[in-house]
């Protein structure tokens, strides 16, 4: 269980730290704001050691499997575009969380290994 989750780089979020999680939180909004990202985000965080997260969360959205989606190989990084604040593959998407038993949990890092 999370206490605290940050992200930065992600979607709709440039950065976005939220403090104060329980074991039951709500999250509610109007339409396009950011709810599914941020669950998508904690979805990421918690299967972070599985390279193909990041893929299926991507495809779980569009309804796309890999293969049917991808016809050229360059066309790759188009697949990743969507995942980044404003489109900008050159960042890092970053995400942290805290445990509720106070131990810090380790980062996550997905992207470019270079800061720009």
């Amino acid at each position: 269980m999370f206490s605290k989750i940050a992200i930065k780089n992600f979607k709709c979020f440039k950065e976005l730290e939220i403090n104060g999680l329980r074991r039951i939180n709500v999250f509610v909004g109007k339409n396009n704001l950011g709810k599914t990202a941020l669950l998508e985000a904690l979805f990421i965080y918690a299967g972070r050691y599985n390279p193909a997260i990041v893929l299926n969360t991507h495809f779980f959205r569009l309804g796309n499997t890999f293969p049917e989606f991808l016809e050229d190989i360059n066309e790759v990084p188009k697949i990743f575009e969507t995942m980044f604040y404003d489109f900008d593959i050159s960042k890092i998407l970053y995400f942290k969380a805290d445990e509720a038993s106070n131990e810090k949990s380790d980062d996550g890092f997905f992207g470019n290994v270079k800061e720009n």
